[in-house]
């Protein structure tokens, strides 16, 4: 904080600095304590909390309470440093960050024996623990008594094939998701890590059901689950109804193959009708050609050849076009690229992978 700002009787003799760095920028954060380190896994913060930009996630700690994890660069921004120089490297080195490869957090997930596999963060609520001696049965299914209901339970080990989580075990590992409204408990062996992870995911290897592909992080191979399909074939009253589409047609704007095969999947299952296009260039030219067709868009935001803030610049400007819905979905989320968004005029601005959310947003839109 500024020298003029901090309270001299507080820090008599000494005081604690953290010591920051973001790119080529190095600041100091003082503190009142310094306690401990631990190893954590972060949770996404609610969407109502994403303003915050000092804050990049939460997590729970061992007692059960609650900690925040600070943003080194919504602090850098949000503090008034007096060096101009140094505020145009951290802006240098936060834009460099947002417009490299794009990533995606996934947690790391132990199944069956040291198999490691993980799934996009953006699907898990939250992350639990229970007693074995609390899960109850209905005929063959798991539920454990959770949130006033009942949470039921699925076994990914004995899903994928692997040696599932033992019966004479004290406590399973259980990551909560939430499916067409509905929580469900994927138990696993273990929660190792959260990594953020360049999106090429490799597609060529996937030899059965409930795996959306391979990625490589640190010459290690982690195979992604696909925890919606796991649901939807454990728990099949659990799929989502089809739509009364009304003949909505969606354009889906994605270069990423992997992420444009998702969302389409997301999107089509409930009924709508849909275009893929690769690139913002590449989506103009069939909003320019097949005008009036298209009920809603859905774009990403970093692409080759057209990115998606220069594709709603665009749409926006087009008289033919400009009342079209369009819908970010994206990782970069951070909130500069949020306001922007809103003021280049998308709709919402959401975050990838939340399929409850993109097709309740979609309803709500195209309901109106």
């Amino acid at each position: 904080q500024p020298q003029s700002a901090i309270n001299q009787s507080i820090y008599q003799g000494s005081c604690n600095i953290v010591v920051l760095r973001l790119g080529a920028a190095e600041f100091g954060l003082l503190v009142d304590q310094i306690q401990d380190s631990a190893d954590i896994v972060v949770k996404p913060l609610a969407p109502f909390l994403k303003k915050l930009n000092i804050f990049a996630g939460a997590t729970i700690l061992g007692d059960g309470k609650i900690a925040l994890t600070l943003d080194v660069h919504g602090l850098a921004q949000h503090i008034d440093l007096s060096s101009t120089q140094n505020q145009n490297k951290i802006d240098e080195a936060g834009s460099s960050a947002s417009m490299n490869s794009e990533s995606i957090d996934y947690l790391v997930l132990g199944v069956g024996k040291d198999q490691r596999y993980c799934v996009p963060l953006a699907f898990v609520n939250r992350l639990e623990e229970f007693k074995t001696q609390a899960i109850q049965y209905s005929g063959d299914q798991k539920l454990v008594p959770y949130r006033d209901g009942l949470l039921p339970l699925i076994d990914v080990a004995q899903m994928l094939g692997e040696s599932g989580q033992s019966d004479q075990s004290d406590s399973v590992s259980v990551v909560v998701v939430s499916h067409n409204q509905t929580l469900v408990g994927l138990i696993v062996s273990k929660i190792i890590d959260v990594l953020a992870v360049q999106s090429k995911v490799d597609e060529k290897i996937i030899d059965q059901q409930g795996i959306l592909g391979t990625i490589i992080h640190q010459e290690r191979v982690y195979v992604i689950l696909d925890a919606y399909e796991m649901i939807e074939r454990a728990l099949p009253r659990l799929t989502r109804d089809s739509i009364k589409s009304d003949g909505h047609h969606i354009l889906i704007v994605e270069d990423s193959e992997f992420f444009r095969k998702q969302v389409n999947r997301v999107v089509s299952s409930v009924g709508y009708k849909t275009t893929l296009a690769f690139d913002g260039q590449d989506a103009l030219n069939k909003l320019r050609q097949q005008q009036g067709q298209f009920s809603l868009v859905l774009t990403d935001i970093e692409m080759p050849h057209m990115d998606g803030f220069e594709l709603i610049q665009a749409i926006r400007s087009e008289d033919s076009l400009k009342k079209l819905p369009v819908v970010a979905l994206t990782t970069r989320y951070r909130k500069p690229d949020i306001e922007r968004g809103q003021q280049l005029g998308f709709n919402e601005y959401l975050e990838k992978l939340n399929q409850d959310e993109i097709l309740d947003v979609m309803q709500r839109i195209l309901n109106q």
